[in-house]
């Protein structure tokens, strides 16, 4: 009976459609089942009515929409000339992000659930996680259970105590949690918690009994290796646990403490998050004993200049680096900063190097007739670094070596649904891990020839994924003036400032971004 509740539960939010969908729910990726992301909010417009009635009126409200959300930018098919309202779906990352879908329509339904948006196939490389909507309503992720003011340097029998505070301490699963920080030996059988599944015991619950259960030694694997090699020759005595409040922490669920300052991250999803910072792996790296070795020294330099030099310097200094520019045209770019807006056919008069010239022009912006060369050089300057350093360099091969070999105790759950009772047959932990196939330099998300949004960022490869090559948004926009884009490319864009409908002539085109403006 259960089984078939789940069903009938799953099928009913699947056909419901993206309108339907509620904040926080998830949707994983079609090619990489460790990567997800998190439904922020779904809107229709225009709001009370079926259309706009005009195409300015639709382009004003559709700027006015992807500028106050910002971040990465989807478009889930191109505009036609009739379509007069679109659907916005705006998703958070787990490294805190967002990317933002949007899908034109030629009218929408004012109850949003009517809207014709598939759960499936309606976001481009994505689909809508149905099982983990219904985990997510058990209440059993350590952030349900755990007081938000009491979730670190917690010992074993503080979570049980916490454990017995949320659901009593003659339920299930408070004794499932003593028999675990008491060391009972595994098999552990108890009662099966209809209200809760066994799909949110393992993946959600267990989070919790996993730290308690590296700390007494009661898994199997190789555990004990990565204690000595980071929290040092007492291992887990004396440690720690600690916990992420938010239910989208991207490297680890736990982290296991001991009080010389020494960490072990603890995974219980078998997987690392699918984007990493400069700092997730700068931070990873410290931690790391045989980080500072000759083999990654060259790995670490470059994460280091990243995060010490800031999202205007690193590109150019790493430009330099590695001969795309020189020192000379590394003074002239930033020389730039206060230069006047200029049209890209004047660009060849400047008086600049030829390979200065040849970066420029190699990088087309979106609107050539009033381009910030500082900001479209440190892009160009970027976009270069992140291809060269990705094709040229063992950077990416390295890195992932740094990813799998890092402080990250990966640790899967045993056990079985016998029906009326589960069984836990116990924990196994995995170090290091093997999953992470690649790691490769990415500019797409924060450089622009209009500003600067951020720094530099990595996409994570695991289990030999393959990369989808970033897009940059001036040569996309300059393919959907063409009528040539590609309905589900990522549009890696900072927020326009305008946005524009095609021609009511012209049918099956779309214009992307409007006109760039110069930023302080």
């Amino acid at each position: 009976m259960r089984d078939l509740i789940n069903l009938v539960e799953s099928n009913l939010f699947e056909s419901r459609g993206l309108g339907a969908r509620r904040a926080g729910e998830e949707f994983v990726s079609k090619q990489d089942p460790d990567e997800k992301i998190y439904v922020n909010r779904v809107s229709f417009y225009p709001v009370g009515r079926m259309q706009y009635e005009t195409a300015d009126e639709l382009q004003n409200q559709l700027a006015n929409v992807v500028d106050a959300d910002g971040g990465e930018v989807v478009m889930v098919r191109s505009f036609n000339a009739s379509d007069r309202a679109f659907g916005v779906a705006v998703f958070d990352t787990i490294n805190k992000t967002k990317i933002t879908f949007i899908k034109p329509f030629r009218t929408v339904s004012p109850d949003p659930a009517q809207n014709a948006w598939s759960n499936q196939d309606g976001i481009p490389g994505y689909q809508f996680n149905s099982k983990a909507a219904i985990k997510s309503r058990s209440g059993v992720m350590p952030q349900d259970v755990l007081d938000k003011t009491k979730t670190n340097n917690l010992t074993p029998q503080d979570i049980v105590r916490q454990v017995a505070a949320k659901f009593g301490a003659d339920h299930t699963l408070t004794h499932v949690a003593d028999m675990v920080a008491s060391g009972q030996q595994f098999p552990i059988k108890i009662t099966a918690v209809n209200d809760i599944g066994f799909a949110a015991f393992t993946n959600y619950f267990c989070e919790l009994l996993h730290p308690i259960a590296l700390q007494l030694g009661s898994t199997t694997g190789n555990a004990a290796e990565a204690a000595a090699k980071f929290l040092g020759p007492q291992g887990f005595t004396g440690t720690t646990i600690s916990f992420g409040t938010d239910k989208t922490e991207g490297l680890s669920d736990s982290i296991i403490l001991n009080s010389t300052g020494g960490r072990l991250k603890v995974s219980s999803k078998a997987a690392v998050g699918a984007q990493a910072s400069t700092k997730n792996l700068l931070d990873l790296s410290r931690e790391d004993p045989d980080a500072k070795s000759t083999k990654y020294r060259a790995v670490i330099d470059i994460i280091e200049k990243v995060v010490h030099l800031g999202a205007r310097n690193a590109p150019l200094a790493l430009a330099r680096d590695h001969g795309i520019i020189s020192a000379k045209d590394e003074k002239v770019i930033m020389d730039m900063y206060k230069a006047p807006l200029v049209d890209m056919t004047d660009v060849s008069k400047l008086s600049l190097s030829k390979s200065l010239h040849s970066l420029l022009k190699d990088r087309t912006p979106a609107n050539p007739n009033a381009v910030n060369l500082y900001y479209h050089a440190v892009a160009a300057c970027a976009f270069r670094v992140a291809e060269y350093i990705n094709k040229q360099t063992n950077f990416s091969k390295l890195a992932s070596e740094l990813l799998n070999n890092g402080a990250l105790v990966q640790v899967y759950t045993k056990a079985t649904d016998n029906g009326d009772t589960w069984t836990l047959n116990g924990f196994s932990a995995e170090w290091p891990s093997k999953t992470t196939t690649g790691v490769l330099f990415s500019a797409s998300k924060n450089y622009y020839s209009t500003g600067i949004k951020g720094n530099f960022t990595f996409k994570i490869l695991r289990n030999g994924a393959q990369d989808l090559p970033d897009v940059d948004v001036e040569s996309e926009v300059a393919a959907a003036d063409a009528g040539t884009s590609v309905p589900g490319k990522r549009i890696k864009k900072a927020p326009p400032n305008k946005a524009e409908l095609p021609d009511r002539k012209k049918r099956n085109t779309s214009k992307g971004v409007g006109r760039e403006k110069r930023q302080p």
